[in-house]
């Protein structure tokens, strides 16, 4: 029986990262690049959920991990960047941005430290990411970036609402961006009524230099909040489907 696909990739690129050792510096350049593919291919696949606020992005995520796990609601708004990934049991671990140990919290207070920032504000400020761990068997094969929603820069209501949480719009959007570049797969988020000028702006940004990766292989589309398009009184879509 042949060995396992990850195996045989593994051995492959072991066996490129070895010949280009050879090649001294003419090839060192190269073999960089191979080794951080090689390093890439090793880990978990991640995939960022990017969109606008109030577009259902969370909504989505705990519907892809199959519980309730994450805020949701049109008056809540997720301005950190939160990582799902499998776990033994649920863990909460804190990432700080000024590089202080990661701290862990209760898996139930996460809520309280991705929307609720009036009761903590200097410890929520601080944070660079949120790693959630969960025995969830859809997370065994990749892990999800739920990330804040990056209509900011565009809509004169969200802006209104960072700033009076206290927030940099500016800095908001970085950490999106940032995590959505370093990601393996992309999810955009558009709402059923949209796509607005904004979605395609934004949907503009992931087509940019910075996201090399996005290709129609590793990013797509979801329409959400179909519900809205529903007959009133009409059969069931999902009866439909069936």
């Amino acid at each position: 029986m042949s060995e396992p696909l990850p195996r045989r990739v593994a051995v492959a690129f072991e066996s490129a990262v070895g010949l280009l050792e050879r090649g001294g510096e003419d090839t060192e350049l190269l073999r960089r690049a191979l080794a951080a593919e090689r390093d890439r291919a090793g880990r978990t696949m991640s995939v960022a959920v990017v969109g606008r606020i109030s577009t259902g992005k969370s909504t989505l995520v705990n519907a892809l991990i199959g519980e309730e796990r994450l805020a949701t609601g049109s008056q809540e708004l997720t301005y950190n960047v939160n990582r799902l990934r499998h776990g033994p049991e649920a863990r909460l671990l804190v990432h700080y941005k000024d590089g202080r140990p990661p701290r862990p919290f209760d898996p139930g207070q996460l809520t309280e430290l991705t929307v609720r920032r009036e009761r903590r504000p200097e410890e929520i400020d601080g944070i660079a990411e949120i790693v959630v761990e969960l025995p969830s068997p859809y997370l065994r094969a990749f892990e999800l970036i739920d990330t804040p929603g990056l209509d900011s820069v565009f809509g004169q209501d969200s802006l209104n609402t960072l700033e009076f949480l206290g927030l940099d719009p500016g800095e908001v959007r970085s950490a999106t961006l940032r995590h959505a570049a370093s990601a393996d797969g992309l999810v955009f988020v558009v709402p059923v009524r949209g796509p607005s000028a904004g979605d395609s702006r934004l949907l503009a940004q992931y087509l940019g230099p910075e996201f090399v990766a996005a290709t129609p292989l590793t990013a797509l589309g979801v329409l959400t909040k179909c519900e809205q398009e529903w007959e009133a009184g009409g059969p069931h879509p999902l009866d439909l489907g069936r």
